[in-house]
């Protein structure tokens, strides 16, 4: 037998009927294919006629029922595996409720919850409904699940017994849930990648009063003995307890509680509830020392004061958060080569813009502690002050105040440099265009010569600084060697790593051609292999004269030498010769493309 969604097998089938002067007499008996049976009788007093019978009453027992057949009246992703036991009793008569009792129960089966994200199950121990309906639907669940915990519900509703079935608007309603969930791992499979190693134990004690057009939520609820772990932030949230409860279509947070790193957080909250869709809220946020992040390059702990507020896609954020301890740290990377700025891609598919779904209005004060450290790409700073933080739909994250270096200093290839003043400015622009204030310089007896810094992070200007005024080599030179230029090979190989560390790639080779008159050379280079700069190769040369050119390849990192000699035997034919860990002759043949 097949209706829509609904398949049953049956292996034998029997109905006997039986409508004479002495009543009507029924019966059919099923037996399904995998082992089930059903068996429902139905009797009248009404002799046979040609109308149906006034009144009666029907019998319908099962046993071993297959519970998958409740699937087409079942959401989509929910399945149930099972078997179900079922006895009930009905009365009927007209112009009156249709009268109808009973109890089903299993004594095991398992429910599947399937998504995109994968699957949840459950075993159920055992489950039990009893049920009497007339003029109301009155009845009693209980659910015992294997490892989850247990469900006790009870009911009440306006919703007699007869055709068309329709719950009466203003008919009272009344309900109680009870139950205790222990979550062992469920949000972990809701939100894979994001959430893990979850658990936590869930008490609900709620009744539902009022009528049908106008219900009222009541009780309470209690999440304790909770934890989480977040990889994206590396922190294990514990002892997580939330208590809550509903009151004249309210809920409100009581408390709210959870620790981090040793630090807490705390919260309380409420919100209105609108024909059962959420509606206005209003949720406070404080703590100390709160571990927000816990990654390898970053440590990051917060004293938030916050009140978040709105209603339905509209939300509000008010306050501040303190950072007392933050470390920043991560060894110095080569970046990538970036795109010039006058690419044009051809072709470029445009990204979908996308709406936001929240209407947002922001405003919080970010504070810097007393440790804010960074230990990154050489320098090495405690950081204070604070800025305000502002946005809305119309406006873009925007931010006022200043960070500052309170003690820093930076090290990189050869260069030691006290950060003396260091500021960035947010006068009103986006968060990530501020304007740099840095002067970082060495002390040289009399001496100081360092650089400054200006502009932007993504535009900066780099320029080198001294007192008293010098020549760029000899600044660069008291820089890095603390005193004037020389003659000596590694020195100059020094002096072309901090060059390049430190300036622009235009800057780094005007100094360069700077350093060749300087030092009288023809050719200064400075090459780095595979665009690792320990691997640099500082190359000065000189010609002796038209056809012979001599060079020497210093590595400062790794103290060896290459010497090379190229003479031009003809206009079209060179010969060179090199000397160092590997040593060779190679032949060259020019040919001029005009």
């Amino acid at each position: 037998m097949a209706r829509q969604d609904l398949q049953i097998r049956l292996s034998r089938s029997e109905l006997q009927f039986d409508w004479a002067r002495q009543g009507l007499q029924a019966s059919l008996q099923l037996q399904l294919a995998d082992g089930g049976s059903l068996a429902a009788t139905l009797s009248s007093p009404q002799p046979a006629d040609f109308t149906l019978p006034q009144q009666g009453s029907l019998q319908l027992t099962g046993s071993d029922f297959p519970l998958e057949v409740l699937h087409p009246w079942l959401p989509p992703a929910l399945n149930l595996s099972g078997t179900l036991g079922l006895r009930a009793e009905g009365r009927w008569r007209t112009g009156e409720a249709f009268t109808l009792e009973g109890r089903a129960e299993t004594g095991g089966g398992r429910f599947f919850w399937e998504d995109d994200d994968g699957i949840i199950s459950a075993d159920i121990t055992a489950a039990e409904l009893t049920w009497q309906w007339q003029d109301r639907l009155q009845g009693d669940l209980a659910l015992q699940l294997s490892e989850q915990g247990r469900i006790k519900a009870s009911f009440d509703l306006p919703l007699a017994a007869r055709l068309p079935l329709q719950f009466e608007p203003a008919g009272e309603v009344n309900a109680d849930l009870n139950a205790r969930l222990q979550e062992r791992g469920l949000l972990s499979v809701l939100f894979p990648g994001r959430i893990q190693e979850s658990r936590g134990q869930l008490d609900l004690d709620l009744q539902l009063a009022g009528t049908w057009q106008n219900p009222r939520l009541q009780g309470d609820f209690h999440l304790s003995d909770s934890g989480v772990f977040l990889p994206t932030l590396g922190v294990q949230l514990k002892e997580i307890d939330l208590l809550g409860e509903f009151a004249d279509n309210r809920v409100e947070i009581v408390s709210l509680q959870m620790k981090s790193g040793g630090g807490l957080l705390r919260g309380s909250g409420r919100m209105q509830l609108e024909d059962w869709q959420p509606g206005p809220y209003r949720a406070q946020l404080e703590g100390e020392n709160f571990q927000l992040i816990n990654l390898p390059e970053m440590q990051v702990r917060t004293n938030p004061e916050l009140v978040i507020d709105g209603s339905g896609r509209q939300i509000r954020v008010r306050g501040q958060l303190e950072f007392p301890d933050v470390l920043i740290s991560g060894k110095q990377k080569t970046g990538l080569a970036s795109n010039s700025p006058d690419l044009v891609v051809v072709d470029r598919e445009t990204p979908l813009s996308r709406q936001s779904r929240l209407q947002h209005d922001v405003d919080i004060e970010l504070i810097l502690g007393d440790r804010v450290l960074l230990d990154t790409a050489g320098i090495d700073a405690r950081l204070e002050g604070s800025i305000r933080l502002q946005s809305t739909d119309s406006r873009e994250l925007a931010a006022n105040g200043t960070f500052r270096v309170a003690k820093g200093r930076y090290s990189s290839y050869g260069v030691n440099l006290d950060i003396t003043r260091g500021a960035l400015y947010f006068t009103g622009g986006p968060i990530d265009q501020p304007t740099l204030d840095i002067l970082a310089i060495r002390k040289a007896g009399e001496v100081q010569a360092g650089v400054k810094v200006t502009g932007t992070p993504k535009s900066p200007v780099v320029q080198l600084y001294s007192e008293p005024a010098m020549a760029d080599t000899d600044i660069l030179s008291y820089i890095v060697l603390g005193r004037p230029v020389g003659g000596d090979q590694s020195e100059t190989g020094m002096l072309m790593t901090a060059a390049g560390a430190l300036l622009s790639q235009g800057e780094s080779a005007t100094l360069q051609e700077k350093l060749k008159g300087r030092l009288g050379l023809d050719v200064l280079d400075i090459s780095a292999g595979e665009g690792d700069v320990t691997s640099s190769v500082v190359t000065t040369g000189k010609y002796l004269s038209p056809d012979l050119y001599i060079s020497l390849g210093y590595s400062l990192f790794t103290n060896t030498n290459e010497f090379k000699v190229r003479y031009s035997i003809t206009p079209t034919w060179e010969i060179e010769s090199s000397f160092g860990i590997e040593s060779g002759v190679d032949m060259y043949y020019r040919i001029e493309i005009e």
